[in-house]
């Protein structure tokens, strides 16, 4: 009883020395009187922690702050309780003191206390990245707690369907630590959606870019690819990620069906997009090493030397494309074309028989194409003077 009338004693002291007197000071030094007796008084933590406040006494405060803290989780007071004093806390090491790692500390502290207080997820956000605040508080922070804040607020963000903050989340968590390859192949072709929906184009054409080095078989990445190529004009980088893709394709012995896709795919984008003949040359040439009966590949390199006027050319790739084409009817007309050729151009009359000839041998039945053939070779041999 003695010992409790003279700490209240100190409490009227204290009182006295801070209303009446104003004289903070005194104040403060008599409630530490207290707190020497009673370690645990809230009473006189609370008193103490207004003191430090109304004198700017910022060390003083987080220091009386949290040994307050520490009173009530032994006592096991409410979360609530304990989360108001951590968001306290947080705020002033993190403001007051410009201490924004034991500032965070006590974030996500207070978060783990009261998980849907929306001023703690508010805050943990502005350290995730430099979307806000000008990345302020996300530069002062190590990346490993980058990706703890991540873990943390993901979830909750994947329950609201919010996009935005989805991505923010997984770009951070892409770049963690030991995070391996296939984890972060998984994140991009996340991420490659999400920029879509939310009109980010350029940040998902460098996600499929991504995408696209380390699967260069994936194929529905590689269409979202010239989506975004043609919106975004970007067909000459598309060229080269392609043509980079079909090389490690080749190296990683991709099946066949992929690495043809992806030089058809290079080709297409050289002959119909950017419109350079020689470029487009060389990639349908690639094309036909991997697939010679590729039909698309023999109608666009035709079309290519026709209108350079490259006759002998056309003539080699005619026969190539009879001698693999799978269809009767491509390679008669592949036979007939080179018919055309060596009677209207190259003025070769052995090389016409011989592709007359070999039209008949496609297909002897009645039809237009081997009636024709057998008036042009009655025609030839009767000029060569051929009758046997």
């Amino acid at each position: 009883p003695e010992a409790a009338a003279r700490v209240e004693l100190l409490f009227k002291i204290a009182l006295i020395e801070e209303e009446r007197l104003a004289d903070h000071d005194a104040a403060a030094a008599t409630y530490g009187q207290i707190l020497n007796q009673v370690p645990d008084s809230l009473r006189a933590l609370r008193a103490l922690a207004k003191i430090h406040d109304a004198r700017g006494d910022w060390v003083g405060l987080a220091a009386t702050l949290a040994r307050e803290l520490a009173v009530v989780q032994a006592a096991g007071v409410d979360a609530e309780t304990r989360a108001d004093l951590l968001v306290r806390l947080a705020g002033l090491y993190e403001t007051s003191l410009d201490r924004p790692v034991d500032a965070l500390t006590r974030w996500i502290a207070a978060r783990a206390a009261s998980p849907r207080r929306g001023s703690v997820i508010d805050a943990l956000e502005r350290y995730l990245d430099d979307r806000l605040e000008g990345g302020r508080l996300a530069r002062r922070v190590s990346l490993a707690a980058r990706v703890d804040i991540a873990r943390l607020l993901l979830p909750g963000w994947e329950q609201r369907d919010d996009a935005s903050r989805i991505a923010r989340a997984l770009q951070v968590l892409r770049a963690a630590d030991g995070q391996g390859a296939a984890e972060q192949l998984v994140i991009d072709r996340r991420l490659v959606g999400l920029y879509n929906k939310l009109g980010e184009l350029g940040h998902a054409w460098d996600s499929a870019v991504r995408v696209l080095a380390a699967d260069p078989g994936n194929a529905d990445n590689r269409r979202v690819l010239h989506g975004l190529a043609e919106r975004l004009d970007r067909f000459a980088d598309l060229a080269a990620l392609l043509d980079a893709a079909a090389l490690a394709a080749r190296d990683r012995d991709l099946d066949q069906a992929s690495q043809r896709a992806l030089a058809v795919e290079l080709a297409a984008v050289h002959d119909e997009r950017l419109g350079v003949p020689a470029d487009a040359e060389l990639a349908w040439q690639r094309v036909l090493a991997i697939d010679d009966t590729d039909e698309r590949a023999y109608d666009a390199l035709e079309r290519i030397y026709r209108v350079a006027g490259r006759w002998g050319e056309l003539r080699d790739l005619l026969i190539r494309r009879e001698a693999h084409s799978l269809d009767a009817e491509r390679r008669r007309a592949a036979a007939l074309a080179l018919c055309d050729l060596y009677e209207g151009i190259l003025d070769d009359h052995d090389g016409a028989i011989g592709a007359y000839v070999r039209v008949l041998d496609i297909d002897s039945t009645p039809s237009p194409a081997t009636q024709r053939a057998f008036k042009a070779l009655e025609r030839l041999y009767a000029g060569a003077n051929r009758w046997r």
